[in-house]
C-alpha cells in the first residue's frame, strides 16, 4: 500500500486542502471543488488520473492571490506525500470589480421608492458584470427567491409592505480564479 501512487487519495487530501486555506482567512471569500473526474474508474485499480476545478473567490484582489498560492503550496505537499505530480492549468482569472457608487444610490433609492427593503451585498458569484466594468460602470441587482439556493436563507427579506416579496440586493463582484487541477502518477 505505501508504494502505491494513488491520485484519489491525493486529489482528496487537495480538496480538503482548499477548504482549509480558505476557511484560514477572515472574512467572505469562497472557495469550492464542484466535481472530481476519477480514471479509470474501476473498483479494482488505483485511481491514476484524477481532475477537479478549484474555484476561490473574494473581493480583496491580494487576499485572492495569496489564497491560490497557499492552496497550490498544499499541493505540493500532497505530491511530495503521495508521490503523484500535480498540474494546475487556470481557466478563468478574474480581477474583482467594485460597483459603482451612483449606480448602486439610484438602484437603492428606486426600490425604496417602491417600497422595498434594500441591502448591499458583495456577490461571490463569477458574472458577467465583471466584464462589463472593465468599460463601463457597473452595478447588479438581486432579487433572491425561496427557491435559490445560493442565497442564505437569512438574507430572504421580505418587502416592507408584504410578507412575500424578496429584498434585492446591490453589491460589487469578487475577484476569482477558475482552476483545472490534474493529478496524475509520476
Amino acid at each position: 500500500m505505501n508504494r502505491r501512487q494513488d491520485a484519489l487519495a491525493a486529489a482528496a487530501k487537495d480538496v480538503l486542502a482548499v477548504r482549509e486555506v480558505v476557511r484560514a482567512e477572515k472574512g467572505t471569500q469562497v472557495g469550492n471543488v464542484g466535481f472530481v473526474r476519477v480514471e479509470p474508474g474501476a473498483i479494482n485499480v488505483v485511481p491514476g488520473r484524477v481532475e477537479f476545478p478549484v474555484e476561490i473567490r473574494d473581493l480583496d484582489d491580494a487576499k485572492f492571490i495569496r489564497m491560490w498560492n497557499t492552496a497550490q503550496k498544499k499541493f505540493q505537499e500532497t505530491d511530495a506525500a503521495e508521490n503523484v505530480t500535480t498540474v494546475c492549468t487556470a481557466t478563468d482569472d478574474t480581477k474583482p470589480a467594485r460597483a459603482n457608487p451612483e449606480l448602486q444610490a439610484a438602484i437603492r433609492e428606486a426600490a425604496q421608492s417602491a417600497g422595498l427593503a434594500t441591502m448591499d451585498i458583495p456577490s461571490f458569484a463569477g458574472q458577467d458584470a465583471q466584464e462589463l466594468a472593465t468599460i463601463a460602470p457597473m452595478a447588479m441587482i438581486f432579487v433572491p427567491s425561496k427557491m435559490a439556493s445560493a442565497i442564505p436563507p437569512k438574507n430572504l427579506l421580505p418587502r416592507k409592505t408584504s410578507p412575500t416579496a424578496p429584498k434585492p440586493y446591490t453589491e460589487p463582484s469578487c475577484s476569482s480564479i477558475n482552476a483545472s487541477i490534474t493529478h496524475l502518477k509520476q
